[in-house]
């Protein structure tokens, strides 16, 4: 008995049948497909081996292997749910075996064909009738897959056929063709089998998984129903074939024999209906009495019962429910509870996910806590234990829930989650050291306690023993403080010396108090650190002095006006200053009349725009002292207002500044003195540039016309006189007309540098770069551009006077390219860089070069490193440049080695 209760009546026994037939299919489709593409790889590579899928068996015909590939593919499609448009790929596959197996049976029925290179006759029947059965069972509706059950079981039958034939050594059924091997058979009973179990819940299929007693009974006798016969019939043959009996004779024996059999199968499966009937009556009494328990408990349980239909809508709703909500089943019966005012508003969205998940099979039971609203409005804190029932098929009955309120434990909560919170919000962020002792041991502290004993957490700090961060002598006052709080006394609060963590004494403000932590009673201490707190009163006092003797030194002292008795305050140095004894305290008109007559209208206007206006003053002053003394002050004033902004005080500072004023007028005579030497200077200057103008004037005019004169000659006396002049003659000529002209240009280079001097600078931008470039097409000769390499890599502006940096590039580019005339492969590069507030500009070339121990007389004028005979030039250039780069405020630099070139670099400041 206890065997057909496990196995007849066992809860979710159809969906683990379901399950299980479907997974049969899922493995059926693997093998059909594995199977064929094995058959499909032999085809592809030439291996026989693989052709016939096992040893001894004749090769699948390729078409063969193609068309199980193709259902194979078909069946698994048909169950990956997550596939999109599994059903019609599916179905689309089908289709394609269909026309195919269709074609091959149109061949052979017109003669043509050839089954050793496509398929025989029988495996494209079959196929063509796996194919129907898959467009069938592919479109899910219940009459057709029930057709498509019966096309599957026809293809299994057929298959058994070959195998039948095989074992009772009797012809084929299409004679003249080859049965199929062994492998397409098994294939096609794969095939079959798959098709027939994919969709178990329609058709046939719904008999074999039924739970009732016809499944039960089916699932034996169909087995048996196809396995019987098949071994009587084999059993009867081999004896006839054995000549033990002749069927023709002994027919009675034959028929005495199947009667036995059958009666056997008879009795055995009346035997399994009588054990089902009795498994089922005892199954009605336990679940009867089930019912009656979970009834008793339901009606005397103090939670609520709410039972739902599949889709959540009430169907059984308890007294306590009536009691707790106020609505009766016959106002809710068949409502969702989304469509009355039921759940709070927040939890809406909460109740939603919980009850989809339910209704979708992803969750058999849920606690949720939900806040509901009773039918007057008030609001309930409930807690919802739902569980969902299932019929004897596993499959979802109904939706019981089970509810218990909460609305005063949970309002008990809150308030002590809110109280619990304050008290740790305002100890978190308390700047003062908090920490509880319990049992001597330290159990809570906050992060400033952390801070104050110096740990790196909290967690070095609890469980230690709080005696452990006081000195010893203290040891003894602490521990009659704690038994004092202990027994609900109250302590002052005092000033100890505690210990940090690593070894530092601070001075501390202790409190504490009784308290209870965790139901038990501890002692809140309190505690302050107050080292610098000392540390600023011993320092005050300390700069108190000091102010008053830098007061002293400094004759400054402070003052403060009551407006309300007009009474002022003068520190100890302002009675000083005024010569008054050290306790004196005038009134503001006594205080006024100190200062002399001439300032003291003054004094009176600055006062009194400060008491009305709040304008503060900052005033230099005479006073006449009580001794009678003329002296200056310095007064300043600031309003003080009150909290409604009327103004109550004046408070500032008095200053002796009489020495600072004297030294004023001295530096004021020295400067009235200094004004006249600078003027007379200027005027000499003056005379000194006249001169300077008249020198350069006489240079100009006086001595150019004598070497125009000397040059003139000389050319009358090479041009008229040459025959009567030898050799040498005519080259003393040439050398006179030669210096003449040299002459001439070191007057003109000499009045350029002389003029710089005079010359105004007008700033404004250069493109350095295009301005290079200019000047390098000016100073050079064609022939010159043609051997030299010149690089410009500029991309710095320059910030001058367009006409003198000009002036700068021509000598320095003219200088490059006569000192690179000897070189073979000249190369002259210009480039620039940003240094702070300056541009730097350099031009390297690889010339003759010089010798740096020279470098301190290449600026000087007239002062040449080369000869004439070897480079031309007057030794002036160079000094124009340097005249022309500190007018603008830059620098220049040479650097050079003999033989290695030279490179010079200037700087111009950056326009700001």
């Amino acid at each position: 008995m206890k065997k057909f209760e496990d196995k007849f009546i066992r809860p979710g026994l159809k969906r683990q049948l379901n399950m299980m037939l479907r997974s049969v299919s899922v493995y059926a489709s693997l093998i059909v497909t594995g199977a064929s593409l094995i058959i499909l790889a032999g085809w592809i590579f030439d291996i026989d081996l693989l052709k016939g899928l096992f040893f001894g068996f004749v090769a699948i015909p390729l078409g063969t292997a193609s068309g199980f590939f193709l259902t194979g593919c078909s069946l698994y499609i048909f169950h990956k749910s997550e596939i999109p448009y599994r059903q019609l790929i599916s179905g689309i596959l089908a289709v394609m075996i269909m026309i195919f197996s269709l074609i091959v049976l149109l061949h052979y029925i017109a003669g043509t064909g050839y089954w050793h290179d496509r398929m025989s006759p029988d495996s494209a029947i079959l196929l063509f009738v796996s194919a129907g059965s898959l467009i069938l069972l592919a479109t899910r509706k219940e009459k057709l897959v029930n057709i498509s059950q019966v096309l599957a079981l026809i293809v299994v039958l057929f298959s058994l056929v070959p195998v039948v034939c095989d074992i009772y050594g009797t012809p084929h059924v299409f004679p003249g063709y080859p049965g199929p091997p062994l492998p397409v058979v098994l294939l096609f009973l794969f095939a079959g089998a798959g098709i027939m179990v994919a969709y178990p819940r329609s058709g046939i299929m719904a008999v074999l998984s039924s739970t009732g007693m016809g499944g039960y009974i089916a699932r034996r006798l169909i087995p048996m129903a196809l396995l019987l016969p098949v071994v009587l019939v084999w059993i009867l043959l081999l004896v006839d074939r054995m000549e033990m009996l002749v069927l023709a004779d002994d027919i009675h024996l034959v028929t005495a024999f199947l009667v036995i059999g059958f009666v056997i199968l008879s009795l055995h499966f009346l035997r399994s209906i009588e054990a089902i009937d009795q498994a089922n009556e005892k199954a009605k009494d336990k679940a009867y009495i089930a019912n009656r328990q979970l009834r008793y408990h339901i009606e005397n349980s103090p939670l609520a019962m709410v039972e739902w239909d599949n889709e959540f809508r009430v169907r059984k709703w308890s007294w306590q429910a009536e009691q707790m909500f106020g609505w009766k089943l016959s106002e809710l019966a068949g409502k969702r509870s989304d469509e009355w005012h039921f759940v709070h508003e927040d939890d809406r969205e909460a109740a939603d996910k919980t009850m989809s998940r339910i209704i979708g099979g992803k969750e058999r039971g849920a606690v949720l806590p939900l806040r509901n609203y009773t039918k007057n409005g008030e609001l309930l804190y409930c807690v919802w234990y739902i569980s969902v029932l299932v019929d004897r098929d596993g499959e979802m009955a109904s939706i019981l829930s089970l509810v218990d309120d909460v609305t005063e434990k949970k309002i008990t909560e809150m308030k002590l989650a809110e109280s619990e919170e304050q008290y740790r919000s305002l100890v978190e962020i308390s700047q003062d050291a908090i920490w509880i002792n319990q049992d001597n041991r330290i159990v809570f502290c906050n992060p400033a306690a952390v801070r104050l004993f110096g740990a790196a957490d909290a967690g070095e700090v609890l469980g230690r023993n709080p005696y452990d961060f006081f000195r010893e002598d203290f040891h003894d006052l602490i521990r009659e403080r704690i038994e004092i709080v202990l027994k609900g006394g109250n302590v002052p609060v005092i000033e100890e010396k505690m210990m940090k963590f690593d070894g530092t004494v601070i001075d501390v403000e202790v409190a504490a108090s009784s308290f209870t932590y965790k139901r038990k009673p501890a002692i809140q201490v309190v505690a302050r650190d107050i080292t610098r707190r000392k540390r600023d009163l011993a320092k005050l006092s300390q700069n108190e002095f000091l102010l008053r003797m830098a007061g002293s030194l400094a004759k400054t002292g402070g003052w403060m006006a009551r407006l309300s008795d007009e009474k002022v305050i003068w520190s100890e140095q302002v009675n000083a200053i005024h010569e008054v004894p050290p306790d004196y305290s005038p009134s503001v008109e006594e205080a006024i009349n100190f200062y002399a007559p001439e300032h003291r209208s003054r004094i009176l206007k600055v006062w009194n725009e400060c008491i009305q206006e709040g304008k503060p003053y900052d005033e230099e002053l005479r006073i006449i002292t009580a001794k009678g003394n003329r002296i200056w002050v310095r007064n300043l004033g600031v309003a003080e207002r009150d909290s409604s902004g009327k103004i109550v005080h004046i408070v500032g500072g008095v200053q002796d500044i009489t020495e600072r004023k004297r030294n004023e007028e001295e530096i004021r005579k020295l400067n009235e003195e200094l004004e006249k030497r600078v003027q007379e200077r200027t005027r000499q200057l003056e005379e000194s540039n006249r001169e300077l103008e008249a020198f350069s004037y006489s240079i100009s005019h006086d001595l150019r016309s004598p070497l125009r004169a000397i040059d003139g000659f000389s050319r009358i006396l090479m041009e008229d006189h040459s025959a009567k002049l030898d050799k040498e003659g005519k080259r003393i000529c040439n050398t006179i007309v030669e210096n003449t002209s040299r002459m001439g240009r070191l007057i003109d280079e000499l009045l350029a540098f002389s003029r710089l001097g005079r010359q105004d600078i007008y700033h404004t931008e250069i493109n350095m770069a295009r301005l290079v470039e200019s000047v390098y097409k000016e100073v050079s000769l064609p022939e010159d551009r043609k051997r030299i390499v010149f690089n410009c890599e500029l991309s710095c502006p320059g910030y001058g006077d367009p006409a003198m940096i000009r002036q700068v590039w021509a000598n320095l580019i003219s200088n490059a390219i006569k000192f690179t005339s000897s070189e073979r492969e000249p190369v002259i590069t210009i480039s620039c860089s940003r240094k702070n507030s300056y541009n730097e500009f350099c031009i390297k070339d690889n010339g003759v070069g010089f010798d740096m121990k020279y470098s301190g007389r290449i600026f000087e004028v007239f002062k040449k490193l080369h000869s004439t005979r070897e480079f031309e030039g007057s030794g002036v250039g160079l000094s124009i440049v340097q005249r022309i780069v500190h007018k603008h405020g830059g620098t220049i630099r040479a650097y050079g080695e003999p033989g290695g070139g030279a490179e010079f670099c200037f700087t111009l400041p950056v326009n700001q």
